[in-house]
C-alpha cells in the first residue's frame, strides 16, 4: 500500500499496532454491545478523548483515500469489555466509507469528555 508519507500511516493493519480491518458487521456487532453497556452521561458531553490509534487508523484512512474530507469515530465494546474505537472515512457529502474500510482500535481511556479528559485542563476550569 502507498502511504504517501503520511505520518502515523501504517503499511499493514495489524492488530498488534494497535488497528485492525474489520467487517461492517463486526462494527455493527461492536457498536451494539457499547450500545446496550453504555452509561447515560450525567452532565453533557464537551468533548471526545482519541489516543494515538485512532490518529493511525485515520492516517492509514487518509493514504488509502486522500480526497476524504473527514472521520467518524464511533464507540464499540468487545467481549472482555474493554472499549475500542471504530473509525471510518466519510466523503465531503458527510456519506461514510464503510463499504471501503473499517479499523478498530485498541485503546486506553477512549470515551467522551467527561470522564475520559482532563477536567482539571485551564480550558474546562474557570
Amino acid at each position: 500500500m502507498n502511504t504517501n508519507n503520511v505520518a502515523g500511516a501504517t503499511d499493514q493493519a495489524d492488530p498488534s499496532n494497535g488497528i485492525e480491518l474489520i467487517s461492517v458487521e463486526e462494527a455493527k456487532n461492536l457498536l451494539q454491545h457499547y450500545l446496550t453497556t453504555a452509561d447515560s452521561p450525567d452532565t453533557p458531553v464537551k468533548g471526545v478523548f482519541l489516543d494515538r490509534n485512532h490518529l493511525d487508523a485515520m492516517n492509514t484512512i487518509k493514504a488509502e483515500t486522500p480526497a476524504l474530507t473527514g472521520f467518524m469515530v464511533l464507540f464499540g465494546k468487545v467481549e472482555t469489555g474493554a472499549t475500542v474505537g471504530i473509525v471510518v472515512g466519510v466523503d465531503n457529502k458527510n456519506q461514510d466509507e464503510a463499504v471501503k474500510k473499517i479499523y478498530k482500535t485498541q485503546s486506553v481511556g477512549t470515551g467522551p469528555c467527561p470522564p475520559f479528559c482532563d477536567m482539571d485542563s485551564p480550558i474546562f476550569t474557570d
